[in-house]
């Protein structure tokens, strides 16, 4: 720089001036930035100005006024401060914008091509812009971070280059849930694929960073932020394939050890015009890996609820795996366990006598592998999940009883009438495992799910029912039980007995009249049982009745989920039960999941909300957008009318100021004719009179228009 007002670069290294910059005022200092990419020229104009030097453009990006002559800059080492001296000021340092700092005001009203690149994706401070506003943290940040992801998607692909971390590793260091949301959001979503036509979020490592995101999710963090995030889930376009042609309509699934098109045996086709009437479709997958693995499907049923399986993505998944690899070891096991059950039915059955050793050692062997089988899907007492969940429970429950009952059968001689009860109590506990093989079952899947709901929900009413049923008992008892001396035929003898009959009377509705009659209290027996069967079989069943029909309603608004939910419960159990080498195959080959989907005129795909999402999720979607739209459309018209009536409270206002400032000048015109000796005219009166009126009116329609009733007039 010189004092004529031009600076010159020059290379050194091809001996050449690259450019010559004609400037304001005699130039004081030149300063390149930390990374280069921008120059700091001080003149005595009192200005700084930032140019920036890539492309040769050598353009004004940032100017910074100062009082004076701009005698000194310097830059920090990380580019983010910029010390400014001048000659009336001193120094002062200078926080830079988002090109190299948080706060630029750009000099245009929207940045150039260049400056966006540079805010989304480098800087000499290390983390990229996005990273800078994750790591500060409040809510302002997390705002911008947020309308930055959604109008920039690609700007998930930033990368720290000191620290050598991503979006999605700068998310999982913080630990803050609300930035892990955004980031696996912006993945998951699509946004990525239709954004970048140019390269494909695939081919990258984020997809396995997202993975680890949506894991740190489940396991550490509230469930509604997991269940968002797989709402949100769609598939994207696999890359380097053209579309499918297939012989007729139907939505094929498929997992595959890859992200690439596994569709090999459909022929490729260019163009719908080359299908000849046949259905053409586009090769899709989820964009993140490992969603079929145990580990990933045995957090989510544990730590999260069935919303979370809501969602057509999981769906798929958990179809493909039954499907493919989980349902052969289901029907293996089921036909095993009917084996099971038929030879129990024989063992107890008293006329069967033949070969009751026979079937009591094989079902001691068969219970022996049960038995095996639960310790090593309970990881040897290791996982505490495990017992939490009712059926193992009921599992463990009827291994028990069956060594029990065998034992005993086996020390008695086969004398199997000496054991009725145990038998009882296990024949339920094999009966109830039975059904939890129904959950399979499309058919009966959902009612099974209704019915442990049901139970679930009734227990603290049952516990009500049965202190209200041993309460009315002792009365009767004291009641009745003196009508009749025998024991055998008295029915309200005991407590056992009474309980019993108090259930059959106010519940099952079964009396004799003949007990009010001959009670020795025959008014006080007649208004107790009145008493009891209002509150058991009127108030107390009709309650169990609303309770029942409340519970059915909440099952049947996540019908789909629950069922979801049951079904990856025994894909986690079977994956549990076989061996590493198999699971970890099954794992490989589903590390992807694919389908084909129709695609529009450009090749982007038709996702349908009910058709890639859960229906009810769907639905739910629907109607919070239209309650944004119409909570945002009523703010609005809130504002509009607050506003309309401001300015009608200030029209008024004026109006009634300019009135009285007209009676004021009326009032003192009269007070100087009365003091020079005059006397009213007819003309001044009828004026005073208006004024009177004008005010009266302007007053009334102020007080309405704030809400008051009308004033008398003599109020006013």
């Amino acid at each position: 720089g010189d004092g004529a007002g031009k600076v010159a670069i020059v290379d050194f290294h091809e001996e050449e001036t690259i450019a010559e910059l004609d400037v304001r005022g005699r130039v004081n200092v030149v300063q390149f930035s930390p990374v280069g990419d921008f120059l700091l020229v001080g003149t005595d104009s009192s200005m700084f100005s930032l140019y920036d030097t890539r492309g040769k453009t050598f353009t004004v990006v940032q100017e910074f006024a100062v009082g004076g002559f701009a005698l000194a800059a310097k830059f920090s080492p990380s580019g983010k401060y910029l010390a400014l001296g001048s000659s009336d000021e001193g120094y002062r340092i200078v926080r830079l914008g988002a090109l190299l700092g948080l706060d630029l005001v750009p000099l245009r009203p929207s940045l150039p091509t260049w400056a966006l690149n540079e805010t989304l994706f480098r800087s000499g401070y290390g983390p990229s812009l996005v990273q800078r506003f994750m790591i500060n943290g409040n809510k302002e940040s997390l705002k911008w971070v947020a309308s930055t992801l959604k109008e920039y998607p690609d700007a998930i692909y930033t990368f720290d280059r000191k620290r050598q971390e991503g979006c999605f590793e700068t998310a999982l260091r913080l630990r803050k849930i609300k930035l892990l949301q955004l980031a696996v959001t912006t993945l998951v979503d699509g946004s990525l694929d239709a954004e970048n036509e140019k390269q494909s979020i695939l081919t990258t490592d984020i997809p396995n960073e997202g993975r680890r995101a949506l894991d740190a999710m489940i396991a550490n963090y509230p469930s509604e932020f997991t269940v968002a995030v797989l709402e949100s889930m769609t598939f994207v376009k696999v890359p380097f394939t053209k579309q499918r042609l297939l012989d007729r309509d139907e939505k094929l699934t498929c997992g595959s050890p890859a992200y690439l098109d596994p569709w090999w045996k459909y022929p490729l086709v260019d163009s719908e015009e080359e299908a000849g009437g046949k259905a053409v479709r586009t090769a899709a997958v989820l964009p993140i890996p490992g969603l079929g693995t145990m580990s990933f499907l045995s957090s989510l049923v544990w730590n999260a609820p069935a919303k979370a399986f809501d969602n057509e993505a999981m769906a798929v998944v958990l179809r493909v795996i039954w499907r493919s690899h989980i349902k052969k070891f289901f029907v293996l096991d089921m036909v095993v366990y009917l084996a099971f059950f038929t030879l129990w039915v024989f063992l107890i059955d008293n006329r069967v006598s033949k070969y009751d050793t026979a079937i009591a050692i094989v079902l001691l062997i068969l219970n022996s592998i049960n038995f095996a089988r639960e310790i090593w899907q309970s990881n040897f007492g290791r996982h505490l999940g495990y017992f939490s969940s009712g059926w193992n429970q009921i599992d463990l429950a009827s291994i028990a009883g069956v060594y029990a009952y065998s034992v005993l059968f086996a020390t008695s001689k086969g004398n199997a009438s000496d054991h009725v009860p145990l038998a009882v109590i296990t024949t339920l506990l094999l009966t109830m495992k039975l059904i939890s093989y129904l959950r399979a079952f499309n058919e009966t899947g959902w009612l099974v799910t209704v019915l442990s709901q049901n139970f679930r929900d009734v227990r603290g009413f049952l516990l009500v029912l049965f202190a209200v049923i041993v309460g009315f008992a002792i009365c009767f008892q004291q009641l009745f039980s003196s009508n009749d001396s025998s024991e055998e035929s008295n029915y309200f003898g005991s407590l056992r007995t009474s309980m019993l009959s108090t259930y059959e009377m106010c519940i099952l509705g079964q009396y004799e009249s003949s007990l009010l009659y001959e009670s020795q209290h025959q008014v006080l027996s007649i208004l107790t049982f009145v008493l009891a069967v209002t509150c058991i079989l009127v108030v107390v069943l009709n309650a169990l009745i609303s309770l029942l029909a409340d519970s059915y309603a909440r099952v049947q608004e996540n019908a789909v989920a629950n069922r979801r939910k049951e079904k990856a419960e025994l894909i986690v159990e079977y994956m549990s039960l076989l061996p590493s080498w198999r699971r970890l195959q099954i794992e490989h080959n589903t590390q992807y999941f694919h389908a084909l989907l129709q695609a529009d005129a450009d090749g982007d795909l038709i996702v349908e909300d009910n058709d890639w999402q859960g229906g009810l999720a769907a639905l739910r979607e629907h109607i919070e957008e239209l309650n944004e739209a119409h909570e945002e459309a009523q703010q609005k018209a809130v504002e509009t009318l607050k506003n309309d009536f401001e300015k009608e409270l200030s029209s008024l206002r004026s109006e009634m100021v300019s009135i009285l400032r007209d009676l004021s000048d009326d009032v003192k015109a009269m007070k100087r004719s009365q003091t020079e000796g005059g006397v009213f005219s007819g003309k001044r009166v009828a004026g005073a009179v208006r004024a009177v009126k004008e005010i009266w009116q302007a007053s009334v329609s102020l007080l309405m228009a704030r809400g008051k009733k009308e004033p008398e007039e003599e109020e006013i």
